[in-house]
């Protein structure tokens, strides 16, 4: 179940403004380009976790064999499906994921889709999920904000900032940190590139594989 905080930040990225910001952004960097080139092959079930309003639905669709789109803004919903009009797309929570054990190979994590859940176990619960739903074989592709030298960190893990005009926390990491985490979540990375910001770690991307038993 999502948290106080995190209702409210479904408050604010439900809001008209947020919405039509986030319909407008269509630019897929290198990095992440690179990321789901790594992990996509063309017969692959793809799940995108947090698909917001659509940003990888076009190209992922046109390199899959089946693509779902899950959110838990209905608003962002059906911004995507004015992208893609023959998108799958699902409203459900990330950490409650409808659908049966190994039904994909690739699920897509990325940025605010799993660094707005608070607290730290609801990103446990995230990854837990898509690690089940993923087949022996499934891969992930995923990122989260980097721990920057300057953040203030108030509550261990997550740092205040403003985003759209208000406050809001935000998960950021280490290296090292995401590594741990995903590991522990049932997952071997295989490859991991930082995206640099005014010289600074903002992101990190990572190609993962679901480890085996």
């Amino acid at each position: 179940m999502a948290s106080e905080y995190e209702r409210a930040y479904i408050s604010i990225m439900s809001s008209r403004e947020v919405v039509q910001a986030y319909a407008a952004w269509d630019d897929i960097s290198e990095q992440e380009q690179l990321a789901i080139a790594d992990a996509v092959i063309s017969r692959d079930r793809v799940l995108d976790v947090g698909c917001g309003a659509g940003r990888f639905t076009r190209l992922l669709s046109g390199k899959c064999a089946c693509y779902v789109g899950l959110d838990i803004i209905p608003m962002m919903l059906d911004a995507t499906k004015s992208r893609s009009r023959d998108a799958w797309l699902i409203q459900a929570d990330a950490t409650q994921l409808p659908f049966a054990n190994g039904a994909f190979d690739v699920g897509l994590v990325m940025h605010n889709g799993i660094d707005a859940l608070h607290p730290i176990s609801r990103r446990e619960a995230l990854l837990s999920a898509v690690r089940d739903v993923l087949s022996a074989a499934g891969r992930l592709v995923f990122s989260t904000h980097l721990l920057r030298p300057d953040d203030r960190v108030d509550i261990p893990g997550y740092v205040s900032e403003d985003y759209h005009g208000h406050q809001v926390l935000m998960h950021r990491t280490t290296e090292d940190a995401c590594r741990a985490e995903l590991r522990s979540a049932g997952f071997n990375p295989r490859t991991m590139e930082v995206v640099r910001k005014r010289g600074k770690a903002e992101w990190i991307y990572v190609s993962a594989e679901k480890q085996t038993i």
